[in-house]
């Protein structure tokens, strides 16, 4: 799912919210696929591999891909989101 249509999804349920999102929103596609591939990654050595529970801090990666915000970005001032407000 990508930003403008997570945009068009919140817009239709108030246009306030929208734009509290492209406000927070901070996260680019890449950074977004990178954070999916290496949380799945941490999750799967829960079941496989050495098996230990270390791999469920995987889901917060994977979180911050859902919600395009990363809170460690948005205290340093980081953004690599390029979409704007249609």
């Amino acid at each position: 799912m990508d930003p403008l249509s997570t945009y068009n999804a919140v817009n239709s349920l108030h246009p306030y919210f929208s734009e509290i999102f492209i406000m927070l929103c901070n996260l680019g596609i890449v950074d977004r696929i990178a954070r999916i591939v290496i949380g799945s990654g941490m999750i799967a050595l829960v079941y496989y591999g050495p098996k230990t529970p270390w791999g469920w801090f995987g889901i917060i990666p994977l979180t911050t891909s859902i919600l395009c915000f990363c809170p460690v970005y948005g205290v340093l001032g980081v953004k690599t989101c390029k979409k704007k407000k249609p």
